[in-house]
């Protein structure tokens, strides 16, 4: 099976399926090694899977999305950070004293030129590359997806008691497809279609 073509969004998955947390935990380490600049990382994942805090999700869901929320496995609402300059040291506190004050002033003046709009379209860009990373790490342990854009980003941060400095980027629905569904023919265009040799 190749993954990066079987992969689908899939709405409607089989109900009451608890994703075993080893395996959880498996999916997000892989989900992990997904490219970001200076290797900060700064995604943060917060996992809903209990039936409470999914009625409280549905409040910022718009209507087409319901589906996913009410057979999925878990809902991943992905969040960047940010202060995202200040994962630095958490990232580099191993390295030696002269090479982790070399990095540290790159990251410091690249991000310090940056204003807040740019940091953002960078969170949209590192989160989106490490949610596909998700989706692809979830169908290789036998897992589908559904990415969701259509989410109130005013209130979620409030109705979950999180952070403001994270910033809410995407939700993706996790679960085990519906074994009777049957494979619906995806479009995609040729690669002449979108690719320019110059």
């Amino acid at each position: 099976m190749n993954l990066l073509t079987s992969r689908r969004a899939i709405r409607t998955f089989e109900n009451n399926h608890k994703i075993p947390r080893n395996v959880f935990k498996k999916i997000l380490k892989d989900t992990s090694y997904a490219p970001s600049s200076f290797n900060l990382q700064p995604w943060h994942f917060f996992i809903i899977e209990t039936l409470e805090n999914k009625k409280k999700l549905a409040i910022c869901l718009n209507n087409g999305n319901r589906s996913q929320l009410e057979t999925s496995s878990a809902m991943i609402l992905i969040f960047g950070d940010i202060n995202k300059k200040e994962l630095k040291t958490k990232i580099y506190n191993d390295l030696e004293t002269s090479k982790k004050e070399i990095i540290f002033k790159k990251i410091n003046n690249y991000y310090d030129s940056m204003t807040n709009e740019e940091i953002k379209n960078e969170l949209f860009l590192e989160c989106g590359i490490v949610s596909l990373q998700l989706m692809l790490s979830a169908k290789n342990y036998g897992y589908e997806t559904c990415p969701i854009g259509g989410f109130n980003k005013k209130k979620i941060n409030e109705l979950f008691k999180i952070e403001k400095k994270y910033l809410p980027i995407l939700i993706v629905a996790i679960g085990k497809k519906v074994t009777k569904d049957e494979e619906t023919k995806n479009f995609k265009m040729e690669t002449t279609d979108f690719t320019h040799w110059l």
